[in-house]
């Protein structure tokens, strides 16, 4: 298994705006040139400024198929490889960390495509074959990550590879719900196959019917509910056809689009199936709004996180009752003695039965603490607080 995350966009219209507006958390890197560019996967986001690429670095050591990351690599452009380079090696506040030796990749797997601002970008596609041709060669299976998104916290890759496994020989891709008020203009719908015949439910793990690219003029999507997600999963059998792709389509204008337009042809010639993960979102970087409600969102949650906590935290406050004559506490420290040995013994039993149903379903707290951050309440109620600010406002009050 290999890993690459896609992070060779110029980001020259992204920094264009963070500059207009006033750029405080040092997002916006000035080129020899004088212009400012962004770079998406590096960008501060939340209250401890972790950055995109920090998140699925994160997500990829949890997974035990991604763990090892001498086996991921990113793709810069000539414009911004060395701020990845400068990031692989920890140039930076957490620099002493020796955590950061775990969570990093190293510089040799910071991969240049060696397109600046003033050429033509290469596109997801094309960079992809780059790393391909020059890194990852094609015996293994590759994992392609959109760098240019923010995952949500916890980004769920080992359930993606879980159902990976369920479904042999088909390359696999996360899915998303679309919302209603979705900006269309970078998706790609999926169409998939229904659970049954006539029926509108999808499986979790649904067959791909359909790939339709958003950019595409007249294309027909009003009907279709999911879209691409960020993370991709091409089998080793898959990658060799990235050249026969090129070799039939040649360039591809607009470039960025190039990924979803190869995920259409190739769902024509291979099985491909989509799979819903409780936490697969993820949060476009594309204009200085999007990089706002990215910002909040990291800022909402980490809140969230630490109301849970404190909610879950063991209680120390011990009710010890009415005060006992001497003669009440003789008579109960005498019964405690009698029930004493049949006590222990039932502790014991009740500890051991704890442990073992902890060891099957995990620690009671940690599920505690993921069901108060369920992802499917905390992202209707993060964008509902957006909606309406005023009543987000009177919830904090209170």
């Amino acid at each position: 298994m290999k890993t690459l995350i896609l992070g060779g966009a110029f980001g020259a219209t992204l920094g264009a705006e963070l500059k207009a507006r006033g750029d405080d958390r040092n997002r916006t890197v000035v080129g020899a040139d004088g212009r400012p560019r962004a770079t998406r996967p590096l960008l501060a986001l939340g209250p401890d400024g972790r950055s995109p690429l920090d998140r699925w670095i994160e997500a990829l050591t949890k997974c035990e198929e991604t763990s090892d990351l001498n086996d991921a690599f990113v793709v810069a452009n000539k414009d911004n490889v060395n701020e990845y380079v400068a990031w692989s090696v920890g140039d930076g506040d957490d620099a002493g960390d020796s955590s950061r030796e775990r969570r990093a990749l190293d510089r040799g797997n910071v991969l240049c495509n060696e397109r600046g601002v003033d050429d033509a970008r290469a596109g997801p596609a094309r960079d992809l074959l780059f790393a391909v041709e020059t890194s990852i060669g094609e015996d293994d299976h590759v994992l392609v990550i959109d760098g240019g998104r923010a995952p949500v916290p916890g980004f769920d890759l080992a359930g993606l590879m879980a159902r990976a496994k369920a479904a042999p020989g088909r390359d696999v891709v996360a899915r998303v719900s679309l919302r209603a008020d979705a900006d269309a203009a970078d998706e790609v719908a999926l169409e998939l196959k229904p659970a049954a015949p006539g029926s509108k439910r999808v499986a979790p793990v649904a067959d791909v019917t359909r790939v339709v690219p958003f950019s595409e003029p007249g294309s027909k999507t009003s009907a279709l509910t999911h879209a691409l997600g960020a993370a991709t999963l091409l089998r080793a059998s898959t990658v060799p056809l990235l050249r026969a792709f090129f070799a039939e389509a040649g360039d591809l204008e607009p470039a960025r689009h190039s990924f979803g337009r190869f995920l259409r042809w190739l769902s024509t010639r291979t099985r491909m199936c989509a799979v819903a993960l409780s936490r697969g979102d993820t949060f476009p970087l594309e204009t200085a709004a999007d990089v706002d409600v990215a910002d909040a969102f990291y800022h909402f949650y980490a809140a969230e996180e630490a109301k849970a906590a404190v909610s879950l935290r063991p209680k120390t406050k011990l009710d010890r009752g009415p005060s006992l004559t001497s003669t009440t506490r003789r008579e109960a420290a005498a019964a405690f003695g009698a029930a004493a040995g049949e006590g222990d013994a039932r502790k014991r039993m009740l500890a051991d039965r704890f442990a073992a149903a902890d060891k099957r379903c995990g620690d009671a707290r940690a599920r505690a603490l993921d069901a108060a951050l369920d992802m499917e309440v905390l992202l209707p109620t993060f964008f509902e607080s957006r909606a309406h600010p005023s009543t987000s406002a009177a919830h904090a009050a209170e």
